[in-house]
Formats: C-alpha cells, sequence, structure tokens
C-alpha cells in the first residue's frame, strides 16, 4: 500500500509490499479520531493500494471509531457515476479507453465504502483483505483506492491524480471493468474505487438511470454466533452485532427453507440477542438473523446468516 496526503509529495509507485511508517500510522489513527469524533476529516485523505495485483497483503487496519455506529451511511450514485466520468476523461486523454461501471462492482465498492467510513484500511472488518468484497471470478489483476473527507467528485479524483499510486490505478492499461462507491455518513463522505482486468458482461453495464438517488448502503453478512433454548417454548438467538446499522431481524422455523411455522422478530440496533416464543416444544427449529439499514422509506437488508438449529424444550 502507498499512502499519500493529497497535499503532500509522493513516493515513486512500488510493486514490492512497502512497510507502514510511523508517520502513516499516526496519520491513520488521527483520521480515525477525528471521524469517531464526528468531525470533517482535513486535510483529506487519499490512499492506493498498489500491491492488491500481485496478491500482497495489505497493511493493518486502525482501531475502528464508534461515534458513528448507529449513523445509517447513504449511498450516493449520482456522485459515484461523476467520479467515473471524471476518471474516464482522465483516460481519453491519456489515449486510454474509458472503464465500465460494473452492477457488481459498483455494488462491493459501496460496500467498501461504508467499510472505509468506518476503518481507513485495505483491511475489512474481522480482518480479510479488501478484495474479499470483490465479486467471484472476476479476474485479476485487480486493485482499490480509497479516499475520505472530499466533498465532490470532482475534488477526489483530482487528489488521485496527483498521488502515485492512485494515478497509477486510474490510468492502467490493464483494467477493463470498475466499481464505483460513494458514500455518506452523517456529513462524513468515504469514496472507493475497485478496479478489475474483468471485461464487463453482456447486460451487467450499470448506468445511473437504474438506481434511485440515494439508498442506504446494505449491511454485511451477518454471523449467527449461537441458537439455545433454556426456556419452554422459547429460542434465544445470539449474534455479532454490526456498525452503521438500524437493526435485525431474527427467524425460527420447523424447516430450512423458512415455509413452516415461521416466527420473525425485529430489534433495534443497541442489542446481540432476541428470544423468540410460543414455539412447539420439543420440535426442531432453524435460526437465523439478518442485518438491515433503513433511509426514509428505503431499506437494504445484509444476507442472512449461516442457519443453526435447535430443539426447544
Amino acid at each position: 500500500m502507498s499512502h499519500a496526503q493529497a497535499s503532500a509529495p509522493v513516493p515513486a509507485l512500488s510493486h514490492r509490499p512497502p512497510r507502514d511508517s510511523h508517520r502513516a500510522r499516526r496519520a491513520a489513527a488521527a483520521l480515525a479520531c477525528a471521524v469517531a469524533a464526528g468531525l470533517a476529516a482535513g486535510p483529506a485523505t487519499a490512499w492506493a493500494d498498489t500491491t492488491s495485483t500481485t496478491g500482497a497483503t495489505p497493511s493493518a487496519a486502525a482501531a475502528a471509531p464508534t461515534a458513528l455506529v448507529r449513523t445509517v451511511p447513504i449511498q450516493y450514485t449520482s456522485q459515484a457515476f461523476g467520479v467515473l466520468t471524471k476518471v474516464n476523461a482522465q483516460r481519453t486523454a491519456a489515449g486510454l479507453k474509458p472503464l465500465t461501471m460494473d452492477t457488481k462492482l459498483m455494488a462491493s465498492a459501496m460496500t467498501r465504502a461504508r467499510e472505509v467510513a468506518i476503518t481507513p484500511s485495505y483491511k475489512r472488518p474481522g480482518g480479510k483483505a479488501w478484495s474479499t468484497a470483490l465479486p467471484k471470478g472476476y479476474a485479476k489483476p485487480w486493485s482499490e483506492s480509497f479516499a475520505q473527507a472530499y466533498s465532490s467528485a470532482g475534488s477526489v479524483v483530482a487528489s488521485w491524480m496527483k498521488s502515485a499510486g492512485n494515478k497509477a490505478n486510474l490510468l492502467s492499461k490493464a483494467f477493463q471493468s470498475v466499481g464505483v462507491g460513494a458514500v455518506k455518513v452523517g456529513k462524513h463522505w468515504a469514496w472507493v474505487m475497485d478496479f478489475t482486468a474483468q471485461p464487463v458482461a453482456a447486460g451487467a453495464a450499470a448506468t445511473a438511470a437504474d438506481y434511485a438517488a440515494k439508498l442506504p448502503v446494505a449491511p454485511a453478512s451477518m454471523t449467527l454466533k449461537k441458537a439455545t433454548s433454556s426456556k419452554a417454548k422459547t429460542v434465544t438467538a445470539t449474534w455479532a452485532s454490526q456498525e452503521l446499522v438500524t437493526g435485525y431481524r431474527v427467524q425460527a422455523a420447523r424447516d430450512k427453507k423458512f415455509t413452516k411455522g415461521r416466527v420473525s422478530k425485529t430489534v433495534g440496533s443497541t442489542t446481540s440477542v432476541a428470544s423468540l416464543a410460543k414455539l412447539k416444544h420439543g420440535k426442531t427449529y432453524y435460526v437465523r438473523v439478518e442485518a438491515y439499514a433503513k433511509s426514509g422509506s428505503h431499506k437494504a437488508w445484509s444476507p442472512w446468516s449461516k442457519v443453526k438449529k435447535v430443539k426447544v424444550k
């Protein structure tokens, strides 16, 4: 990973995994503190992963802030397409083919922007590499650029063009498809571009007309820790809570397809335990949980967790 403040000189691009400098770690920690305090991060900061095309391991994540935990992230597709327009203008000026916005890549980039809004890192929540957010089967090479605090498509692209690592991503001949994430959490912006060599399949190109202007970003997949029955006709589910969600929904049913005797319960974002009552004694139930984010009348749901089964007392 190469790190550069937008206003500072940047080092030459290296294809070897560079070591994190003390300055870079301090900058990331300071930025995380600014986000946690609900402040606009300044100066705005941009990062580029220049090692991911060879599968190198990104640097460790900074500590996640806590002040934004229950603020729902909103995706701005108009800003995302604004970034693509400006990037393609730079590519055209350099004699390169334009990038095409891929529908699946755009969804994964919005997910990454949601994650970057919490922690500016190439490590995802849980410690996995950023590339695990990409759709399966997309061709290498691939790479990612992200930034925080810039409030417009023009300003973030201008900052990326001043950074050797980011500029190399934007103007690479190797990339054909891209996903752009533009997410706002409260007053805090996060931007992501995920580049791949995958040609965009017929019908898979995204256009601005395909999307509502402002939608909540779907939460990540849920983890159901356990499902137990210690009380008569009751099942209690416990899950790993998420940041930036509105709430959770727990379901139990007597079959794996969740069509027989299904019972559901919706709870707020501050809890990670819920009980479902009035179930049938002695029966085996299958249990799962999902998270959702809500903005206005729009809801975005996470994928369901893996199912656990429990015999009801």
